[in-house]
């Protein structure tokens, strides 16, 4: 059985406080990606977002504010953005012209 969706678009309107809390945990995630995009990076880009969860997880709970469920994406985000960027690599490789 097919099972079918909508989609809507609304605008929201938070108050003050609201787009405060929102801006406080959009930075907070970005600094958490910084930290995942770096230990792949050290770690030969070891692209298995379950590897990445098993060395980092209990850290970045322990530190961060956000709950589980945001932790867990930072994860897939950053794994799905490396794996975006090599395959466009693979697909148009950077050649180094040399200047002579």
């Amino acid at each position: 059985m097919v099972e079918l969706g909508r989609t809507i678009k609304l605008r929201l309107y938070p108050d003050t406080n609201q787009a405060d809390q929102f801006l406080a945990m959009s930075q907070e995630y970005q600094r958490l990606a910084n930290i995942v995009s770096q230990w792949i990076f050290d770690h030969e880009f070891q692209l298995s977002w379950l590897k990445i969860n098993h060395q980092l997880y209990k850290q970045l709970r322990q530190e961060s504010p956000l709950n589980s469920q945001m932790v867990q994406s930072v994860f897939r985000t950053v794994v799905a953005l490396y794996k975006t960027v090599r395959e466009q690599m693979k697909q148009h490789p950077y050649r180094y012209q040399n200047e002579e």
